[in-house]
């Protein structure tokens, strides 16, 4: 099947370039299916590879009416980290939903399907993928409805997993109010998981508690020390997921971490507390270096985390047992809420990529291929 996918190439010259090319998928193999992509989300992981951390402000048109095309330029301190892309198209997009219209012989009963799916390039029209990497929806749920109901709600679920796997009773969240953020909260709401949830601005605290939120702390409010330690005091969490990825608020959650620890110590150590304190990032809105200030212990552990990893070490049970709550509640506690829906022609417009380029709350798009 001939459509249009959208590719993001960097060049030699410290531009990326964004177009869309007409790509035959292909016959699909016996265990693969060919799926018209009705909508798929512009998640953060997505921007990364799209934009190449090119500033989107520098973003100009290249193409023509009838086959739009846009390059912006990467900063130069930025342009080692992307080196190895220079003159390979990238296809973008990591997650979509769609019919199935081809389906080989071992994937037949897929035919006809409406399915979310996982894999790279979901930027198109038509894309073939293994069987496996499709979830049928449920009945009355359309593609749109589908579309971002993979990544996030394996992530905020996989989160959940990892703190119970590693010993800890309770999470941190930073950037909570984000689409994941939120979902993560209802999970939690929902599971009576203690919850600590970092934000910057008072209405998005707003939003949480809306939502049955009880800890929400305000990075830019004079308090926040105070209120961040009362949170981990009365949740005992040892444990936080970071989406910031730079700045100080690493080295303060740790702090705040060991502070409590030691208030539990029956006796005093020189060495601090042995509770194991643990930040993964798995976001980078932050581009600083983490900054931090020793005043926690030597029992403490920060690292990247990703959800790849733990997504492909899950049994074929576990994961059918996660893809049956979330297609159980994909209207509810993991349903996403987008800002606009964009064809892949107004993708590759300037003024929109400077509105989903936003790392702000409430600004998730959804790409619609065939629009």
């Amino acid at each position: 099947m001939i459509g249009r996918k959208l590719f993001s190439l960097v060049q030699a010259d410290g531009a990326v370039a964004l177009y869309t090319e007409e790509v035959d998928t292909g016959p699909p193999a016996a265990d693969e299916v060919v799926v018209r992509i009705g909508a798929a989300p512009v998640n953060p992981s997505d921007l990364l590879l799209l934009l190449a951390t090119a500033d989107p402000a520098t973003a100009r048109s290249t193409g023509t009416a009838d086959r739009p095309a846009m390059q912006a330029t990467i900063p130069a301190h930025q342009r080692a980290t992307v080196a190895p892309r220079v003159g390979i198209p990238m296809p973008v997009g990591n997650e979509g939903a769609g019919t199935v219209i081809a389906a080989g012989a071992d994937a037949a009963h897929l035919l006809g399907k409406t399915v979310a799916c996982l894999g790279r390039g979901m930027f198109a029209q038509y894309i073939r993928v293994p069987a496996a990497a499709c979830h049928v929806l449920p009945d009355g749920v359309s593609a749109a409805q589908g579309a971002a109901s993979l990544i996030n709600p394996l992530t905020a679920l996989m989160m959940v997993e990892v703190m119970g796997a590693e010993g800890h009773g309770a999470l941190v969240h930073t950037a909570a109010a984000s689409s994941l953020g939120q979902m993560l909260n209802r999970i939690c709401v929902e599971d009576g998981v203690p919850l600590v949830n970092i934000v910057r601005r008072q209405d998005q605290a707003d939003l949480l508690r809306n939502q049955g939120a009880r800890h929400v702390c305000i990075t830019s409010e004079a308090d926040f020390p105070a209120r961040l330690l009362e949170a981990l005091d009365e949740t005992g969490a040892t444990i936080a997921f970071d989406a910031i990825g730079g700045g100080p608020l690493i080295g303060q959650l740790l702090d705040g971490m060991e502070t409590v620890a030691i208030r539990r110590l029956p006796h005093y150590s020189r060495y601090g507390s042995m509770t194991r304190k643990t930040v993964y990032i798995y976001g980078l809105l932050d581009s600083r270096p983490i900054q931090y200030h020793r005043g926690f212990d030597f029992s403490w552990n920060v690292a990247g985390w990703l959800l790849t990893p733990y997504f492909e070490a899950l049994s074929k049970q576990r994961l059918a047992e996660l893809w049956h709550r979330i297609s159980a509640q994909l209207t509810t506690t993991f349903a996403t809420r987008f800002a606009d829906t964009l064809s892949l022609d107004e993708m590759l417009a300037p003024v929109a990529v400077e509105r989903y380029a936003q790392k702000a709350t409430g600004r998730k798009f959804l790409i619609a291929p065939h629009a």
